[in-house]
């Protein structure tokens, strides 16, 4: 397996695959191998060999990790945004409760 230059460890990518369902199947048109993760829609490749496969396999995971970490650190507040929240200086609306939770 070539390095990706991605930030998940290549140990923590093989433990992850030995605890999840990878699964693989031939493709009879045209021989080469397909494999997927059960447990995490969307990851899937192939590859000439079933173990070609299972290396970019464990590519496309990196991949999605990496992605959904980029994603999740857009979603992180600034410093600032978290300081002005911290000191109260920014209101967070609060929620109706009053028709969920009896009043008495």
């Amino acid at each position: 397996m070539q390095p990706c230059g991605c930030a998940l460890p290549l140990a923590v990518v093989r433990q992850f695959l030995e605890e999840h369902t990878v699964k693989t199947a031939k493709d009879e048109d045209d021989g080469g191998f397909t494999a997927w993760i059960e447990e995490l829609p969307g990851c899937v490749s192939d590859g000439a060999t079933e173990p070609e496969a299972l290396d970019n396999l464990a590519e496309a995971f990196r991949g999605v990790t990496d992605e959904t970490r980029s994603v999740m650190q857009q979603r992180q507040p600034s410093a600032a945004a978290a300081a002005r929240f911290r000191d109260g200086e920014m209101d967070v609306p609060k929620r109706d409760r009053s028709s969920v939770v009896p009043e008495g």
